[in-house]
């Protein structure tokens, strides 16, 4: 009977069962027929002592001089890669660097773009994977939320913005009327200087004039200068 997915079960044949990652110089039990990368059958090997082996697949019992390089087994894996690539280049998608099959996943985990055999390995194992289309999906409406976060945050910093600078305005309002206010107070109390100083140089001509022409009209001065010191006082309390 035909497999229903033949690329599916390509992509099967050229898989460590061991590492479920593609094979890397695969090794074949003459025994059972099971293949493994060449590094993960040796590791796996190097744990179990002498030379009576059983097959990390089916557990039947090999010999360790049984294991030999499956050459025929790499040009599976070359065909599974090939077909990974036209795929992608059909459908113009990127392809995995390790394993040229196009990027059609997302792990969750580890927030990268993966592929069908990615997925199968232990890296991954375990990990959440979607599809692309539904990561895409999923990061265009987070992008949406925080646009709409983004937006409302700063409406409410342009609120309090424009309440500040209403404040300062008022306050600037307030600080130039009372700056206008003692620009005609120093006028004002400037005027009353030069008044008192006019005054002031009277009375010393008078004091220079003879004793009977200060007499004649020594009220008007003195009452002038009174009248300008009694408003100097007022202004300066």
């Amino acid at each position: 009977m035909a497999a229903l997915n033949p690329e599916k079960s390509l992509q099967d044949e050229a898989t460590c069962p061991i590492c479920l990652d593609y094979f890397q110089s695969p090794m074949m039990i003459i025994d059972c027929g099971h293949n493994f990368c060449q590094g993960c059958i040796t590791q796996y090997c190097e744990g179990s002592p002498g030379d009576a082996l059983s097959c990390p697949q089916c557990r039947n019992p090999f010999l360790r001089k049984n294991l030999q390089p499956n050459r025929h087994l790499l040009n599976i894996v070359a065909l599974a890669k090939g077909f990974g690539m036209q795929r992608a280049k059909e459908g113009e998608q990127k392809l995995c660097e390790k394993h040229q099959e196009p990027l059609k996943l997302f792990c969750e985990e580890d927030q990268v773009s993966i592929c069908v055999v990615c997925d199968r390995s232990r890296v991954h194992k375990n990990h959440s994977v979607i599809p692309m289309e539904e990561a895409a999906q999923l990061y265009k409406s987070k992008i949406k939320n925080e646009r709409k976060d983004l937006v409302s945050e700063f409406q409410q910093l342009r609120q309090v913005l424009e309440k500040e600078e209403q404040l300062l305005l008022v306050q600037l309002e307030e600080l130039e009327a009372e700056a206008e206010k003692k620009k005609a107070e120093a006028n004002e109390l400037s005027a009353e200087i030069s008044h008192l100083d006019i005054l002031i140089g009277e009375l010393e001509k008078k004091y220079q004039e003879s004793t009977v022409e200060m007499l004649q009209s020594p009220m008007i001065s003195l009452t002038s200068c009174n009248g300008v010191l009694s408003n100097f006082s007022w202004t300066s309390s």
